[in-house]
């Protein structure tokens, strides 16, 4: 979630309280991986920096830390050929 952490939060949040025992949230989301990052990876870093006020993109363990802060745990992260990876929470 490309937005800065309080408006990320709020919008986890809401999404957490519509949530039933067995939903899940699917985020499309670049993760910048901790080591090995495919090309285009720190390019798209870039363009979030630049375009959005305070939206930058996160490592997995950030967005593990993100969604507990929101009452949700990260399930998995599903990396894809594009820049986009999809990351699967689930409540907490």
């Amino acid at each position: 979630m490309n937005w800065p952490d309080a408006q990320t939060n709020k919008i986890l949040q809401t999404c957490r309280q519509s949530m039933k025992a067995n939903s899940r949230l699917l985020i499309l989301e670049t993760v910048i991986k901790d080591n090995n990052n495919e090309p285009g990876r720190y390019e798209i870093v870039l363009l979030l920096l630049t375009s959005f006020d305070g939206g930058r993109a996160r490592t997995e363990q950030e967005y593990a830390d993100m969604l507990a802060d929101a009452g949700l745990k990260l399930n998995r992260v599903i990396h894809t050929p594009s820049y986009l990876s999809i990351i699967e929470a689930v409540l907490a």
